[in-house]
């Protein structure tokens, strides 16, 4: 699916198309982790991922100069993945299965889940993450240090039960 959103922009020659592509597709990688690690789905972050940029190109010739386009690329996301949550949650991927830390944050609350990730993996600042989820920077900083101390305990227990198995 996001090949075919790279080679449907890439066939775009207009002047929109061309400042799209330079500014907005870098930050794919960024968004995909952030989408897969939400969605705890390969397939459905792509969907999300291609659905985002799909509505960041129609409103692209709206973007005011001093506009942060991470920021506002982000923001696209979040409302997809809103509007995506409404479906039934899918089964984890087998690359949740074989990493203990993608399945330390999967198993994660969704509000802990979502300030880790957009923190941790997506490197926006509380702020950002603040204005993007619609809570108090406060709010932000509560779920993450929490967030983190349960993956930490998490991986804790990971890291004990393997020290048992090699032990033995």
């Amino acid at each position: 699916m996001i090949k075919l959103l790279l080679t449907t922009f890439a066939k775009k020659n207009n002047r929109n198309a061309v400042s799209f592509q330079h500014i907005a597709l870098p930050m794919m990688d960024r968004l995909y982790r952030t989408a897969f690690l939400m969605t705890r789905d390969a397939r459905t972050a792509e969907e999300v991922v291609f659905r985002t940029y799909a509505t960041a190109y129609e409103q692209f010739h709206r973007l005011k100069h001093d506009t942060k386009v991470d920021l506002w690329m982000f923001r696209l996301l979040i409302s997809t993945l809103s509007e995506n949550s409404n479906k039934e949650a899918p089964e984890p991927t087998r690359e949740f299965l074989v990493d203990p830390c993608f399945e330390a944050v999967r198993r994660l609350p969704e509000e802990y889940r979502d300030v880790v990730v957009l923190s941790d993996v997506s490197d926006l600042n509380h702020s950002e993450i603040s204005d993007l989820l619609g809570c108090s920077i406060g709010d932000v900083q509560a779920r993450l240090l929490i967030g983190r101390r349960l993956l930490a305990q998490s991986l804790g227990t990971f890291t004990e039960h393997l020290a048992d198995i090699f032990d033995t």
